[in-house]
């Protein structure tokens, strides 16, 4: 054996094989030999490996950096979990507002600040309500108040970013709210006015003010504001010119019956939500609407399909609205709806909704239904993708899509699905004495929220993504009921019994 940078032989054969040719003068094929140097050969494979893992290491990091913003997806957990700090006000303001926060004084007086989305620092604050006195509050004794009004930022009619200088910030401000003591108990103060403000993102003037009915909720789309009240007991809808604040539309829809246990179950309100460029009313007793962005009635789907609807999302790779129904002795099902007035257009599927925790896009136009079987459907032809033969996944209720694959969790059985072709990669139980609350990813390894059955967290528990073997177990610190991820990934834990948010890490 040759060592090491030692000279050796090596015969090449650097010609195609020929076939021998019986006449005398025709060449003859020629075999040559050239030195090699063995350890050169060995240093030159060692390099090419290394320059293969180094590409492979590059695109990992590449696929990870490109999840970074997605809900859900959290930046990797190192060893035990430990509380970092509180939560401050402000940053709960950011979390759930927003780059903006609706303020209140103790003399019941509102405003609205925007903040810097890189800096958090303050650029202007525009009042809403002056010294109002049945919201004012001493702060000094542990009261506080939660005020009615709210604000959401909204594109410009000629814009698409919500965030430019020439944006909107649309506020529904009531003179209503809920004073809370030190013991947390909360005393109601019913709103007597409504008033729809239009705020200029760029300085906080006022682009409109004016009074509306007594809504209690608003939804915005590019160019448009949109409130729902109810008059007479029925829905009464009105949309709003976000460039001038001008009336563009109304539609009033038909009342329903409301009995006295519906009011009791807080059924008997209107609200209004925004889906895709449409809007969906859901007004009493859970009747849905869909509008279209010209005020159009698309669907009634109380009185179309004649149950009543679990939940509605809009598929984001098509626009298009769907939702769910189940009732005792008929089988779950999802509807996808077409974007026009066509209901025979629309698409029935057999099964229940498996809902994604987490999407990152790389299954454009999935859904998922467990039931009788786990299935995925194509939401632009409402055909059926792929199903699995495992019966133990049928009863999966929620999943993650990641990076071409899905994770389902299926009672106590995690498992890995290729996206593509409905193979199932593998399956692993979960911790025993554990549910799983919810799924999260840092992008490498699926993590599994696990809670006792009291609902205290337990741990997360991270697995990988390709093998599912468990790669870290991380216990969360005790007094907390929730654990979720905030918009930069971070992991925020709530205490029921101080009533703070903290981060994790």
């Amino acid at each position: 054996m040759a060592r090491g940078g030692e000279m050796q032989v090596v015969e090449l054969d650097d010609a195609p094989d020929a076939v021998p040719d019986e006449a005398d003068d025709q060449p003859r094929r020629v075999r040559w030999r050239r030195p090699v140097a063995v350890g050169g050969v060995v240093a030159l494979v060692g390099a090419a490996l290394a320059g293969g893992q180094w590409v492979v290491d590059a695109r990992e990091r590449s696929a990870i950096a490109a999840l970074e913003g997605i809900p859900g997806v959290i930046a990797p957990i190192e060893g035990d979990l430990r509380v970092l700090r509180t939560v401050t006000q402000a940053e709960l303001g950011d979390q759930f507002g927003g780059v903006g926060d609706v303020t209140s004084a103790p003399d019941g007086s509102q405003a609205y600040e925007w903040d810097d989305p890189e800096s958090g620092a303050t650029l202007w604050t525009a009042p809403l309500l002056g010294p109002t006195p049945r919201l004012a509050h001493d702060e000094s004794d542990g009261r506080s108040l939660n005020v009615s009004t709210n604000c959401q930022p909204g594109a410009h009619a000629d814009e698409q970013d919500d965030t430019s200088p020439a944006g909107r910030v649309i506020c529904l401000v009531s003179n209503g709210g809920m004073l809370v003591d030190a013991d947390y108990l909360g005393t109601e103060v019913p709103g007597t006015t409504t008033r729809l403000v239009i705020l200029d993102t760029g300085d906080g003037s006022v682009v409109t003010d004016r009074r509306v009915g007594p809504a209690a909720n608003l939804a915005v789309v590019p160019g448009l504001a949109v409130v729902a009240t109810l008059v007479d007991g029925a829905p009464a809808v009105t949309a709003y010119d976000l460039a001038s604040g001008d009336e563009a539309w109304r539609r009033d829809l038909p009342a329903s019956a409301v009995s006295a246990d519906d009011a009791a179950m807080g059924m008997a309100g209107v609200f209004v939500s925004a889906a895709g460029e449409r809007f969906v009313v859901q007004s009493p007793v859970n009747r849905v609407t869909l509008l279209s962005r010209e005020g159009q009635v698309l669907r009634d789907l109380d009185a179309d399909v004649g149950r009543s609807i679990d939940d509605w999302w809009v598929d984001p790779a098509t626009g298009r609205l769907l939702y769910s129904t189940s009732s005792s002795g008929t089988a779950s099902t999802v509807t996808l709806v077409t974007n026009d007035r066509d209901l025979s257009k629309d698409v029935e599927i057999v099964g229940s909704h498996v809902y994604f925790t987490v999407d990152d896009g790389s299954l454009p136009g999935i859904v998922l239904t467990g039931g009788q079987q786990l299935q995925a459907w194509d939401s632009a032809s409402g055909s059926a993708s792929w199903s699995t033969d495992d019966d133990r996944l049928s009863a999966a209720d929620s999943a993650i899509v990641l990076r071409g694959d899905v994770f389902v969790i299926a009672g106590s059985i995690l498992a890995a699905i290729d996206g593509r072709t409905g193979e199932v990669l593998w399956s692993t139980p979960l911790d025993a004495g554990g549910y799983a609350r919810r799924m999260l990813t840092d992008g490498r390894s699926v993590v599994v929220e696990l809670d006792n059955e009291q609902g205290g967290a337990l741990a997360l528990v991270s697995y990988d993504r390709t093998s599912g073997e468990v790669m870290s177990r991380s216990p969360i610190p005790g007094g907390f009921d929730q654990v979720f991820p905030d918009r930069e990934g971070r992991l925020i834990g709530y205490d029921p019994e101080s009533e703070h948010y903290v981060v994790l890490g």
